[in-house]
C-alpha cells in the first residue's frame, strides 16, 4: 500500500510571519477546482527522503517489511508548526506524521554518509542487477516482500545461469548507498527553491512543512 507525502515550502518575512511559496499548478485547467498557483511541493512517494526528513517508514515498508538499516533523521514528527501559513496548511493531508525542517538544518545535515538498503527482486531484475552491480549497486525495481517463493542470492544466480523457469520467485538483495543518492528529489525539486528563498530571507527563515497520508 502506497502513501503520499504532502509538503509546502515557507519563508518568514520581515514582519515575522510565515508565507508559503506559491508555484504554477500543473493541474490547473485539467481538474475542477484547481487554482492557477499552489503551495504543494511534489515529492511523490520518496520514502527514503521522508525517512531522513521526518523519521517515517525509516527502514521499513508496508506492514513493517524490511527495507534496510534506515537513516538518521533531521526531525522526528514535530507536528504542524503553530504559526504555519494558511496556504501551507492547505497543502497538507491533515492525517499523520506531520513535521517541519528548516533550510539551515538541511544544509547542516551530513548527507555523505551511507546506509544499507534491502529489497526483493525477480529473476529478470536480478539478471540485470548482477551484470551492472559494479557500476550501479541498486536494482531498478524491487519490493519489500510479498506472496512469492523466496530463495537466496546464490540459488538465484545458479538458476538464472541454467535458464530455469523461476516463475514467481525472488531473492533479497542488499546494497549500500549514500544519503545523497537515496534522496534525489531533495536536490532536484526542493533544495533549489529553498536556497533561492534562503539567500533573500536567511537559512533559518525558510522551512519545509510536510505530512503523510494513509
Amino acid at each position: 500500500m502506497g502513501c503520499d507525502i504532502h509538503a509546502a515550502i515557507e519563508f518568514r518575512g520581515s514582519d515575522g510571519k510565515w508565507a508559503a511559496l506559491m508555484v504554477p499548478n500543473k493541474h490547473f485547467g485539467r481538474w475542477d477546482g484547481e487554482a492557477e498557483y499552489t503551495s504543494r511541493v511534489d515529492i511523490n512517494r520518496d520514502y527514503d527522503l521522508f525517512a531522513v526528513l521526518g523519521n517515517v517508514r525509516n527502514g521499513t515498508g508496508f506492514a513493517g517489511c524490511d527495507m534496510g538499516d534506515g537513516f538518521d533523521s533531521i526531525s522526528d514528527r514535530r507536528g504542524v508548526p503553530e504559526d504555519i501559513s494558511d496556504a501551507a496548511k492547505e497543502a497538507l493531508s491533515d492525517e499523520h506524521s506531520a513535521t517541519w525542517v528548516t533550510l539551515a538544518e538541511i544544509l547542516a545535515f551530513d548527507w555523505d554518509r551511507a546506509t544499507k538498503h534491502r529489497g526483493w527482486v525477480s529473476s529478470t531484475e536480478f539478471e540485470k542487477w548482477d551484470r551492472m552491480k559494479e557500476w550501479n549497486p541498486a536494482p531498478k525495481s524491487y519490493c519489500g516482500g510479498g506472496n512469492f517463493k523466496k530463495i537466496t542470492v546464490e540459488e538465484m544466480r545458479e538458476a538464472v545461469a541454467l535458464k530455469e523457469n523461476l516463475g514467481h520467485t525472488c531473492c533479497q538483495l542488499e546494497w549500500e548507498e549514500s544519503y545523497t543518492a537515496s534522496t534525489t528529489q531533495m536536490w532536484t525539486r526542493i533544495l533549489p527553491k529553498m536556497l533561492k528563498l534562503g539567500c533573500e530571507h536567511g537559512f533559518d527563515n525558510v522551512r519545509l512543512v510536510m505530512d503523510f497520508d494513509s
